[in-house]
Protein backbone atom coordinates (compact mmCIF):
# COMPACT_ATOMS: atom_id res chain seq x y z
CA UNK A 1 0.00 0.00 0.00
CA UNK A 2 1.20 3.21 -0.95
CA UNK A 3 -0.73 6.46 -2.19
CA UNK A 4 2.64 7.58 -3.96
CA UNK A 5 2.34 4.20 -6.73
CA UNK A 6 6.05 3.95 -6.03
CA UNK A 7 6.21 0.22 -5.12
CA UNK A 8 8.49 -1.32 -7.48
CA UNK A 9 7.53 -4.31 -9.99
CA UNK A 10 3.53 -3.40 -9.08
CA UNK A 11 1.48 -2.34 -11.82
CA UNK A 12 -0.46 -0.15 -9.80
CA UNK A 13 -0.92 0.49 -6.06
CA UNK A 14 -4.78 0.64 -4.48
CA UNK A 15 -6.38 3.86 -3.81
CA UNK A 16 -3.65 5.59 -6.59
CA UNK A 17 -6.21 6.43 -9.25
CA UNK A 18 -8.93 7.62 -6.35
CA UNK A 19 -6.46 9.91 -4.97
CA UNK A 20 -5.25 11.00 -8.58
CA UNK A 21 -9.24 12.13 -9.51
CA UNK A 22 -9.59 14.10 -6.12
CA UNK A 23 -6.16 15.91 -7.22
CA UNK A 24 -7.33 16.69 -10.32
CA UNK A 25 -10.37 18.32 -8.65
CA UNK A 26 -7.94 20.23 -6.94
CA UNK A 27 -5.98 21.05 -10.55
CA UNK A 28 -9.54 21.96 -12.26
CA UNK A 29 -10.23 24.58 -9.20
CA UNK A 30 -6.63 26.11 -9.83
CA UNK A 31 -7.58 26.45 -13.41
CA UNK A 32 -11.32 28.37 -12.79
CA UNK A 33 -9.29 30.56 -10.39
CA UNK A 34 -6.29 31.38 -12.92
CA UNK A 35 -9.01 32.35 -15.68
CA UNK A 36 -11.29 34.21 -13.86
CA UNK A 37 -9.51 36.65 -12.52
CA UNK A 38 -6.55 39.06 -13.96
CA UNK A 39 -3.50 38.08 -14.29
CA UNK A 40 -3.78 35.09 -12.17
CA UNK A 41 -1.75 31.99 -11.35
CA UNK A 42 -3.32 29.05 -9.72
CA UNK A 43 -0.91 27.19 -7.96
CA UNK A 44 -1.40 23.58 -6.55
CA UNK A 45 0.61 21.10 -4.32
CA UNK A 46 0.35 17.68 -4.11
CA UNK A 47 1.13 14.97 -2.06
CA UNK A 48 4.38 12.98 -3.68
CA UNK A 49 7.43 12.69 -1.78
CA UNK A 50 10.21 10.87 -3.50
CA UNK A 51 8.13 10.51 -6.29
CA UNK A 52 5.70 12.48 -8.68
CA UNK A 53 3.24 9.84 -10.16
CA UNK A 54 0.25 11.51 -8.70
CA UNK A 55 1.07 14.95 -9.98
CA UNK A 56 2.27 13.51 -13.22
CA UNK A 57 -1.01 11.68 -13.57
CA UNK A 58 -3.56 14.41 -12.16
CA UNK A 59 -2.47 16.79 -14.58
CA UNK A 60 -2.26 14.14 -17.43
CA UNK A 61 -5.72 13.88 -16.46
CA UNK A 62 -6.17 17.58 -16.33
CA UNK A 63 -4.71 18.90 -19.67
CA UNK A 64 -4.96 22.54 -18.38
CA UNK A 65 -1.62 22.41 -16.92
CA UNK A 66 1.18 24.90 -17.93
CA UNK A 67 4.16 24.33 -15.68
CA UNK A 68 4.25 20.64 -14.13
CA UNK A 69 7.18 20.20 -11.29
CA UNK A 70 8.08 16.49 -10.26
CA UNK A 71 10.90 15.27 -7.51
CA UNK A 72 12.88 13.41 -10.25
CA UNK A 73 13.49 16.86 -12.37
CA UNK A 74 16.54 18.79 -12.22
CA UNK A 75 15.26 22.05 -12.03
CA UNK A 76 16.63 25.80 -12.31
CA UNK A 77 14.50 28.07 -10.14
CA UNK A 78 14.94 30.93 -12.16
CA UNK A 79 14.44 29.09 -15.29
CA UNK A 80 10.92 28.71 -14.08
CA UNK A 81 10.41 31.84 -13.44
CA UNK A 82 11.42 33.61 -16.42
CA UNK A 83 9.14 30.92 -18.06
CA UNK A 84 5.68 31.63 -15.83
CA UNK A 85 6.75 35.38 -17.08
CA UNK A 86 6.95 34.68 -20.24
CA UNK A 87 3.35 32.67 -19.91
CA UNK A 88 2.09 35.59 -18.11
CA UNK A 89 2.44 38.42 -20.49
CA UNK A 90 1.21 36.18 -23.59
CA UNK A 91 -1.60 34.39 -22.36
CA UNK A 92 -2.24 36.32 -19.03
CA UNK A 93 -2.72 33.44 -16.96
CA UNK A 94 -1.23 30.15 -15.96
CA UNK A 95 -1.50 26.91 -13.84
CA UNK A 96 1.20 25.54 -11.75
CA UNK A 97 1.13 21.99 -10.14
CA UNK A 98 4.56 21.05 -7.51
CA UNK A 99 4.69 17.38 -5.83
CA UNK A 100 6.08 18.07 -2.35
CA UNK A 101 9.17 16.38 -2.83
CA UNK A 102 10.37 19.38 -5.09
CA UNK A 103 10.71 20.66 -0.71
CA UNK A 104 13.70 18.75 -1.20
CA UNK A 105 14.99 19.52 -3.84
CA UNK A 106 14.53 23.36 -4.84
CA UNK A 107 15.21 23.95 -1.08
CA UNK A 108 17.62 22.38 1.05
CA UNK A 109 15.79 21.16 3.97
CA UNK A 110 16.60 20.16 6.84
CA UNK A 111 18.07 16.31 8.49
CA UNK A 112 14.77 15.97 10.74
CA UNK A 113 12.45 13.60 10.52
CA UNK A 114 8.83 12.70 11.57
CA UNK A 115 7.15 10.30 14.10
CA UNK A 116 7.19 7.64 11.44
CA UNK A 117 10.84 7.87 10.28
CA UNK A 118 10.79 10.31 7.00
CA UNK A 119 12.37 13.62 6.26
CA UNK A 120 10.54 16.70 7.20
CA UNK A 121 10.18 18.70 3.77
CA UNK A 122 10.28 22.24 3.57
CA UNK A 123 6.85 23.17 2.12
CA UNK A 124 7.87 24.36 -1.10
CA UNK A 125 3.97 25.49 -2.20
CA UNK A 126 4.47 28.70 -0.02
CA UNK A 127 7.80 28.78 -0.93
CA UNK A 128 7.51 28.73 -4.75
CA UNK A 129 4.53 31.26 -4.42
CA UNK A 130 6.74 33.82 -2.39
CA UNK A 131 9.44 33.45 -4.99
CA UNK A 132 7.40 34.04 -7.78
CA UNK A 133 5.50 37.04 -6.28
CA UNK A 134 9.39 38.80 -5.59
CA UNK A 135 10.17 38.31 -9.27
CA UNK A 136 7.02 40.11 -10.57
CA UNK A 137 7.57 42.83 -7.78
CA UNK A 138 11.08 43.30 -9.24
CA UNK A 139 9.36 44.04 -12.89
CA UNK A 140 6.67 45.59 -11.50
CA UNK A 141 4.01 43.35 -13.05
CA UNK A 142 0.63 42.66 -11.61
CA UNK A 143 -0.10 39.13 -10.43
CA UNK A 144 -2.40 37.21 -8.12
CA UNK A 145 -1.42 33.82 -6.96
CA UNK A 146 -4.60 31.21 -5.44
CA UNK A 147 -2.82 28.64 -3.74
CA UNK A 148 -4.48 25.32 -3.32
CA UNK A 149 -3.14 22.64 -0.95
CA UNK A 150 -5.58 19.28 -1.10
CA UNK A 151 -2.82 17.28 0.52
CA UNK A 152 -4.54 15.42 3.15
CA UNK A 153 -7.68 15.23 1.33
CA UNK A 154 -7.08 13.53 -1.51
CA UNK A 155 -6.09 10.32 0.50
CA UNK A 156 -8.85 10.66 2.87
CA UNK A 157 -11.69 9.92 0.67
CA UNK A 158 -13.61 7.02 -0.33
CA UNK A 159 -11.91 4.06 -2.77
CA UNK A 160 -13.61 4.97 -6.71
CA UNK A 161 -15.27 2.33 -8.12
CA UNK A 162 -12.14 0.76 -9.73
CA UNK A 163 -10.08 1.12 -6.38
CA UNK A 164 -13.07 -0.87 -4.93
CA UNK A 165 -12.90 -3.87 -7.45
CA UNK A 166 -9.12 -3.55 -7.27
CA UNK A 167 -9.01 -3.75 -3.66
CA UNK A 168 -11.19 -7.01 -3.35
CA UNK A 169 -9.52 -9.17 -5.62
CA UNK A 170 -6.61 -8.88 -3.35
CA UNK A 171 -8.13 -8.94 -0.13
CA UNK A 172 -9.45 -12.45 -1.95
CA UNK A 173 -6.07 -13.45 -3.84
CA UNK A 174 -4.22 -12.86 -0.25
CA UNK A 175 -6.78 -15.47 1.71
CA UNK A 176 -6.60 -17.92 -1.33
CA UNK A 177 -2.92 -17.66 -0.41
CA UNK A 178 -2.51 -18.27 2.60
CA UNK A 179 -5.38 -20.93 3.00
CA UNK A 180 -2.88 -22.87 0.05
CA UNK A 181 -0.04 -22.34 2.54
CA UNK A 182 2.25 -19.77 0.85
CA UNK A 183 3.65 -17.58 3.35
CA UNK A 184 5.97 -14.37 2.38
CA UNK A 185 3.94 -13.73 -0.49
CA UNK A 186 2.13 -10.13 -1.13
CA UNK A 187 -0.86 -10.39 -4.20
CA UNK A 188 -0.64 -7.72 -6.65
CA UNK A 189 -1.06 -6.85 -10.30
CA UNK A 190 1.65 -7.31 -12.54
CA UNK A 191 0.95 -6.21 -16.58
CA UNK A 192 -2.86 -6.67 -16.02
CA UNK A 193 -1.85 -10.05 -14.35
CA UNK A 194 -3.16 -10.82 -10.64
CA UNK A 195 0.58 -13.01 -9.07
CA UNK A 196 1.37 -14.01 -6.11
CA UNK A 197 5.36 -12.29 -5.23
CA UNK A 198 7.42 -13.09 -2.54
CA UNK A 199 7.93 -10.38 -0.25
CA UNK A 200 11.49 -9.99 -0.81
CA UNK A 201 11.14 -9.01 -4.31
CA UNK A 202 9.52 -5.62 -3.22
CA UNK A 203 11.59 -5.09 0.12
CA UNK A 204 14.97 -5.28 -1.62
CA UNK A 205 13.52 -3.65 -4.88
CA UNK A 206 14.19 0.69 -4.63
CA UNK A 207 11.16 2.53 -4.92
CA UNK A 208 9.96 3.24 -8.52
CA UNK A 209 10.66 6.64 -9.83
CA UNK A 210 9.11 8.68 -12.80
CA UNK A 211 11.81 8.88 -15.26
CA UNK A 212 12.52 12.36 -16.53
CA UNK A 213 13.78 10.99 -19.55
CA UNK A 214 11.15 8.85 -20.42
CA UNK A 215 7.85 8.09 -22.33
CA UNK A 216 5.51 9.09 -19.82
CA UNK A 217 7.92 12.30 -19.31
CA UNK A 218 7.26 12.67 -22.98
CA UNK A 219 3.98 12.50 -23.01
CA UNK A 220 3.65 15.35 -19.88
CA UNK A 221 4.82 17.82 -21.50
CA UNK A 222 3.53 16.98 -24.64
CA UNK A 223 0.64 18.30 -22.66
CA UNK A 224 1.74 21.20 -20.98
CA UNK A 225 4.60 22.64 -23.77
CA UNK A 226 6.62 23.64 -20.66
CA UNK A 227 10.36 23.72 -21.81
CA UNK A 228 13.16 21.75 -19.96
CA UNK A 229 13.89 23.36 -16.75
CA UNK A 230 17.37 21.54 -16.11
CA UNK A 231 20.69 23.30 -14.51
CA UNK A 232 22.95 20.50 -16.81
CA UNK A 233 21.88 17.83 -18.60
CA UNK A 234 18.80 15.65 -17.37
CA UNK A 235 19.78 12.17 -16.60
CA UNK A 236 17.51 9.50 -16.77
CA UNK A 237 16.54 7.09 -13.72
CA UNK A 238 17.01 3.27 -14.45
CA UNK A 239 14.01 1.52 -13.48
CA UNK A 240 16.06 -2.04 -14.32
CA UNK A 241 17.65 -2.82 -10.58
CA UNK A 242 14.04 -4.28 -9.80
CA UNK A 243 14.14 -6.41 -12.62
CA UNK A 244 17.57 -7.66 -11.91
CA UNK A 245 16.10 -8.45 -8.44
CA UNK A 246 13.81 -10.73 -9.83
CA UNK A 247 15.82 -12.05 -11.52
CA UNK A 248 18.43 -12.53 -8.84
CA UNK A 249 15.76 -14.33 -6.77
CA UNK A 250 13.98 -16.76 -8.89
CA UNK A 251 14.49 -19.92 -11.15
CA UNK A 252 15.35 -20.71 -14.51
CA UNK A 253 12.67 -22.99 -16.76
CA UNK A 254 13.65 -24.96 -19.40
CA UNK A 255 11.99 -23.34 -22.56
CA UNK A 256 10.97 -26.65 -24.22
CA UNK A 257 8.53 -26.91 -20.80
CA UNK A 258 7.47 -23.52 -21.17
CA UNK A 259 6.36 -24.03 -24.82
CA UNK A 260 4.83 -27.34 -26.17
CA UNK A 261 5.14 -28.97 -28.98
CA UNK A 262 1.96 -27.54 -30.61
CA UNK A 263 2.53 -23.96 -29.14
CA UNK A 264 3.41 -20.98 -32.11
CA UNK A 265 3.91 -17.51 -31.99
CA UNK A 266 2.30 -15.66 -34.73
CA UNK A 267 2.61 -12.13 -35.42
CA UNK A 268 -0.48 -9.35 -36.07
CA UNK A 269 0.95 -7.15 -38.54
CA UNK A 270 -0.84 -4.04 -39.37
CA UNK A 271 -1.01 -2.33 -42.98
CA UNK A 272 0.72 -0.03 -43.93
CA UNK A 273 0.87 3.34 -46.91
CA UNK A 274 4.59 2.55 -47.89
CA UNK A 275 3.20 -0.96 -49.24
CA UNK A 276 1.39 0.96 -52.13
CA UNK A 277 2.51 4.60 -52.68
CA UNK A 278 6.17 3.89 -51.30
CA UNK A 279 8.50 4.29 -48.15
CA UNK A 280 8.09 7.89 -47.32
CA UNK A 281 10.93 9.32 -44.38
CA UNK A 282 10.20 12.09 -43.25
CA UNK A 283 12.12 13.38 -39.88
CA UNK A 284 9.69 13.25 -36.76
CA UNK A 285 10.38 16.64 -35.45
CA UNK A 286 7.80 16.96 -32.95
CA UNK A 287 10.38 15.54 -30.40
CA UNK A 288 13.66 17.00 -29.07
CA UNK A 289 15.98 13.83 -28.68
CA UNK A 290 18.64 16.54 -27.46
CA UNK A 291 16.11 17.15 -24.15
CA UNK A 292 16.23 13.42 -23.67
CA UNK A 293 12.38 13.45 -22.67
CA UNK A 294 11.67 11.31 -25.40
CA UNK A 295 12.07 7.55 -26.45
CA UNK A 296 11.00 6.66 -30.18
CA UNK A 297 9.53 3.26 -30.90
CA UNK A 298 11.30 1.17 -32.78
CA UNK A 299 10.17 1.08 -36.24
CA UNK A 300 10.33 -3.23 -35.60
CA UNK A 301 8.62 -3.06 -31.75
CA UNK A 302 6.88 -6.11 -30.59
CA UNK A 303 5.15 -6.88 -27.90
CA UNK A 304 4.43 -11.08 -27.41
CA UNK A 305 0.94 -12.01 -25.56
CA UNK A 306 0.29 -14.31 -22.79
CA UNK A 307 -0.58 -17.91 -24.56
CA UNK A 308 -3.91 -18.09 -25.35
CA UNK A 309 -6.03 -21.32 -26.78
CA UNK A 310 -6.30 -25.26 -25.52
CA UNK A 311 -4.12 -26.77 -22.91
CA UNK A 312 -3.23 -29.05 -26.14
CA UNK A 313 -2.30 -25.89 -28.62
CA UNK A 314 -1.48 -22.17 -27.07
CA UNK A 315 -1.14 -19.24 -29.37
CA UNK A 316 0.99 -16.22 -28.54
CA UNK A 317 0.04 -13.19 -30.64
CA UNK A 318 3.16 -10.65 -31.34
CA UNK A 319 1.63 -6.70 -31.69
CA UNK A 320 2.62 -3.70 -32.70
CA UNK A 321 3.98 -1.01 -30.04
CA UNK A 322 2.55 2.02 -30.26
CA UNK A 323 4.36 5.66 -29.94
CA UNK A 324 6.00 7.77 -32.27
CA UNK A 325 8.39 6.75 -34.61
CA UNK A 326 11.64 8.54 -35.51
CA UNK A 327 10.12 8.78 -39.14
CA UNK A 328 7.17 9.75 -40.52
CA UNK A 329 5.29 8.57 -43.44
CA UNK A 330 3.31 12.35 -44.15
CA UNK A 331 4.64 15.63 -44.65
CA UNK A 332 2.67 17.65 -41.50
CA UNK A 333 1.84 20.68 -43.90
CA UNK A 334 0.44 18.23 -46.59
CA UNK A 335 -2.18 16.86 -44.49
CA UNK A 336 -5.63 17.14 -43.99
CA UNK A 337 -7.12 15.15 -41.09
CA UNK A 338 -10.61 14.34 -40.42
CA UNK A 339 -12.32 13.02 -37.32
CA UNK A 340 -15.59 11.37 -36.64
CA UNK A 341 -17.17 9.65 -33.43
CA UNK A 342 -20.38 7.12 -34.09
CA UNK A 343 -22.30 4.96 -31.90
CA UNK A 344 -23.74 6.00 -28.86
CA UNK A 345 -22.46 8.54 -26.57
CA UNK A 346 -19.55 7.47 -24.10
CA UNK A 347 -17.28 9.26 -21.54
CA UNK A 348 -13.93 10.19 -22.46
CA UNK A 349 -14.67 11.05 -26.56
CA UNK A 350 -14.63 14.44 -25.92
CA UNK A 351 -10.95 13.90 -24.74
CA UNK A 352 -10.08 11.57 -27.78
CA UNK A 353 -11.13 14.50 -29.54
CA UNK A 354 -9.45 17.18 -27.78
CA UNK A 355 -6.01 14.88 -27.71
CA UNK A 356 -6.07 14.11 -31.38
CA UNK A 357 -6.69 17.60 -32.16
CA UNK A 358 -3.86 18.94 -29.84
CA UNK A 359 -1.17 15.84 -30.96
CA UNK A 360 -2.09 16.94 -34.76
CA UNK A 361 -0.69 20.51 -34.35
CA UNK A 362 2.20 19.29 -32.48
CA UNK A 363 2.97 17.75 -35.24
CA UNK A 364 1.95 20.42 -37.67
CA UNK A 365 -0.85 19.47 -39.28
CA UNK A 366 -2.88 22.91 -39.48
CA UNK A 367 -6.47 21.72 -41.23
CA UNK A 368 -8.16 19.21 -38.76
CA UNK A 369 -11.98 18.57 -39.29
CA UNK A 370 -15.17 17.37 -37.11
CA UNK A 371 -17.43 15.83 -38.84
CA UNK A 372 -21.00 15.56 -37.06
CA UNK A 373 -22.92 13.27 -36.88
CA UNK A 374 -21.29 10.46 -36.94
CA UNK A 375 -20.81 8.36 -40.63
CA UNK A 376 -24.28 10.38 -41.91
CA UNK A 377 -21.90 13.17 -41.78
CA UNK A 378 -18.98 12.32 -43.92
CA UNK A 379 -21.05 12.81 -47.05
CA UNK A 380 -22.70 16.03 -46.13
CA UNK A 381 -19.93 18.55 -46.74
CA UNK A 382 -21.81 21.33 -44.02
CA UNK A 383 -21.38 19.04 -40.92
CA UNK A 384 -17.53 19.32 -41.42
CA UNK A 385 -16.31 21.51 -39.11
CA UNK A 386 -12.90 22.80 -38.44
CA UNK A 387 -11.03 22.16 -35.43
CA UNK A 388 -8.32 24.03 -33.38
CA UNK A 389 -6.58 23.72 -30.47
CA UNK A 390 -8.22 27.01 -28.62
CA UNK A 391 -12.10 25.30 -29.92
CA UNK A 392 -11.15 22.20 -28.24
CA UNK A 393 -8.43 22.89 -25.16
CA UNK A 394 -11.62 22.82 -22.71
CA UNK A 395 -13.52 20.22 -24.39
CA UNK A 396 -12.19 17.18 -21.74
CA UNK A 397 -14.21 18.79 -18.85
CA UNK A 398 -17.62 18.05 -20.77
CA UNK A 399 -19.40 14.88 -21.48
CA UNK A 400 -20.92 13.25 -24.57
CA UNK A 401 -19.33 14.57 -28.13
CA UNK A 402 -19.60 17.70 -29.15
CA UNK A 403 -19.34 16.03 -32.79
CA UNK A 404 -22.67 14.71 -32.07
CA UNK A 405 -22.54 10.93 -32.00
CA UNK A 406 -24.97 8.95 -34.56
CA UNK A 407 -25.41 5.37 -35.64
CA UNK A 408 -26.08 3.91 -39.47
CA UNK A 409 -24.07 4.87 -42.11
CA UNK A 410 -23.97 5.31 -46.20
CA UNK A 411 -22.12 3.51 -48.49
CA UNK A 412 -18.43 2.78 -48.13
CA UNK A 413 -17.90 4.26 -51.89
CA UNK A 414 -19.46 7.34 -51.08
CA UNK A 415 -17.77 8.14 -47.59
CA UNK A 416 -14.54 7.10 -49.75
CA UNK A 417 -14.88 9.54 -52.40
CA UNK A 418 -15.78 12.23 -49.42
CA UNK A 419 -13.12 11.65 -47.92
CA UNK A 420 -10.69 12.03 -51.44
CA UNK A 421 -12.55 15.38 -52.59
CA UNK A 422 -11.86 16.87 -49.38
CA UNK A 423 -8.21 16.08 -49.77
CA UNK A 424 -8.34 14.15 -46.36
CA UNK A 425 -4.79 12.17 -45.78
CA UNK A 426 -5.82 11.16 -42.10
CA UNK A 427 -9.29 9.82 -40.92
CA UNK A 428 -9.89 9.29 -37.11
CA UNK A 429 -13.20 7.45 -36.01
CA UNK A 430 -14.12 6.91 -32.63
CA UNK A 431 -16.22 3.81 -31.98
CA UNK A 432 -17.17 -0.14 -31.16
CA UNK A 433 -16.91 -2.71 -33.54
CA UNK A 434 -19.68 -1.43 -35.68
CA UNK A 435 -18.05 1.44 -36.22
CA UNK A 436 -14.57 -0.65 -36.92
CA UNK A 437 -16.52 -2.33 -39.25
CA UNK A 438 -17.33 0.67 -41.31
CA UNK A 439 -13.92 1.77 -41.19
CA UNK A 440 -12.59 -1.55 -42.67
CA UNK A 441 -15.11 -0.94 -45.68
CA UNK A 442 -13.88 2.90 -45.74
CA UNK A 443 -10.04 1.69 -46.00
CA UNK A 444 -10.53 -0.94 -48.55
CA UNK A 445 -12.92 1.65 -50.92
CA UNK A 446 -9.79 4.19 -50.34
CA UNK A 447 -7.87 1.27 -51.43
CA UNK A 448 -9.56 1.13 -54.41
CA UNK A 449 -9.63 4.72 -55.28
CA UNK A 450 -6.12 4.97 -54.85
CA UNK A 451 -6.11 7.10 -52.52
CA UNK A 452 -3.62 7.73 -49.71
CA UNK A 453 -5.30 8.14 -46.62
CA UNK A 454 -4.64 6.67 -42.74
CA UNK A 455 -7.93 5.19 -41.63
CA UNK A 456 -7.00 4.66 -37.94
CA UNK A 457 -9.80 3.50 -35.28
CA UNK A 458 -9.88 4.46 -31.60
CA UNK A 459 -11.71 1.89 -29.88
CA UNK A 460 -15.02 3.40 -27.72
CA UNK A 461 -17.45 0.74 -26.02
CA UNK A 462 -19.50 2.05 -22.47
CA UNK A 463 -19.76 -1.77 -22.02
CA UNK A 464 -16.03 -2.64 -22.05
CA UNK A 465 -17.33 -5.45 -24.85
CA UNK A 466 -14.55 -5.22 -27.40
CA UNK A 467 -12.61 -8.90 -27.55
CA UNK A 468 -8.76 -8.64 -27.18
CA UNK A 469 -8.42 -4.71 -25.33
CA UNK A 470 -8.17 -5.09 -21.69
CA UNK A 471 -10.65 -2.20 -20.76
CA UNK A 472 -12.37 0.57 -23.26
CA UNK A 473 -12.36 4.22 -22.43
CA UNK A 474 -15.11 5.61 -20.54
CA UNK A 475 -15.78 2.07 -18.52
CA UNK A 476 -13.98 3.47 -15.64
CA UNK A 477 -16.53 6.47 -15.23
CA UNK A 478 -19.64 4.38 -15.80
CA UNK A 479 -19.15 1.96 -13.11
CA UNK A 480 -18.49 4.72 -10.72
CA UNK A 481 -21.97 6.21 -12.10
CA UNK A 482 -23.59 3.12 -11.89
CA UNK A 483 -22.59 2.16 -8.27
CA UNK A 484 -23.52 5.48 -7.13
CA UNK A 485 -27.09 4.14 -8.13
CA UNK A 486 -27.12 1.06 -6.06
CA UNK A 487 -25.54 3.03 -3.40
CA UNK A 488 -28.68 4.63 -3.46
CA UNK A 489 -30.95 1.58 -4.22
CA UNK A 490 -28.91 0.32 -0.79
CA UNK A 491 -30.05 3.50 0.87
CA UNK A 492 -33.41 3.31 -0.39
CA UNK A 493 -33.88 -0.42 0.49
CA UNK A 494 -32.48 -0.17 4.24
CA UNK A 495 -34.44 2.77 5.51
CA UNK A 496 -38.14 2.08 4.29
CA UNK A 497 -39.50 -1.34 5.63
CA UNK A 498 -39.97 -4.05 3.72
CA UNK A 499 -38.31 -2.46 0.63
CA UNK A 500 -36.27 -3.73 -2.40
CA UNK A 501 -33.79 -1.54 -4.06
CA UNK A 502 -33.96 -2.50 -7.73
CA UNK A 503 -31.58 -0.87 -10.58
CA UNK A 504 -31.65 -1.73 -14.19
CA UNK A 505 -27.80 -0.98 -15.81
CA UNK A 506 -27.06 -0.67 -19.32
CA UNK A 507 -25.28 -3.88 -20.61
CA UNK A 508 -27.01 -5.47 -24.01
CA UNK A 509 -25.39 -8.15 -24.35
CA UNK A 510 -22.87 -8.21 -21.65
CA UNK A 511 -22.70 -7.85 -18.04
CA UNK A 512 -19.43 -6.11 -17.29
CA UNK A 513 -20.74 -3.19 -16.05
CA UNK A 514 -22.80 -4.42 -14.04
CA UNK A 515 -20.30 -6.51 -12.90
CA UNK A 516 -18.06 -4.02 -11.80
CA UNK A 517 -20.61 -1.89 -9.95
CA UNK A 518 -21.50 -4.15 -7.94
CA UNK A 519 -18.80 -5.70 -7.02
CA UNK A 520 -17.94 -1.90 -6.27
CA UNK A 521 -21.05 -1.51 -3.97
CA UNK A 522 -20.27 -5.11 -2.08
CA UNK A 523 -24.00 -4.75 -0.43
CA UNK A 524 -26.13 -6.33 -3.73
CA UNK A 525 -28.17 -9.39 -2.78
CA UNK A 526 -29.09 -10.61 -6.26
CA UNK A 527 -27.26 -9.63 -9.49
CA UNK A 528 -28.84 -10.80 -12.78
CA UNK A 529 -26.35 -10.54 -16.16
CA UNK A 530 -27.24 -11.06 -19.86
CA UNK A 531 -24.96 -13.90 -19.79
CA UNK A 532 -26.74 -16.06 -17.22
CA UNK A 533 -28.94 -18.94 -17.63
Amino acid sequence: KTIDNDIAVIDRTFGFDTACTEAERAIDSAYVEATCNANCIGLVKLMGRHAGFITMNAVLAARNVDICLLPEMDISLDKVIEHVLELMQTKGHCVIVVAEGCGDTLIQSSDETDAGGNKKLADVGPWLKDRIMDRFKEVKLPLTIKYIDPTYMIRAVPPNCADRVYCSVLAQNSVHAAMAGFTGVTAGRISMRYVLLPIEALVKSKPKRVDPCGRWMMRLTSTTKQPSYAKNVQRPISQSESKDIMVAISDPVDMRAALADNDEIRRVEPAHLSEVFGTKAVPNSVFDESSGACMFVDSDSWITQVGVGSDKRRVRLQMMVAGPRRLCHFQPEEVAAAIVTCGNPCPGVNSVVRELVMMLWNYGVRKVYGIMHGFNGVTKPHTWVTLRPESVKDLHMLGGSILQCDVGHPPAEEMAKALQTKGVKQFFLIGGRGTHLGGQDIQKELERLNCECSVVGIPQSVENDLNLLDRSFGFDTATTEAEKAIQTAFTEATCKGNCVGLVKLMGRQSGYLTLYAVLAARHVDICLLPEMD
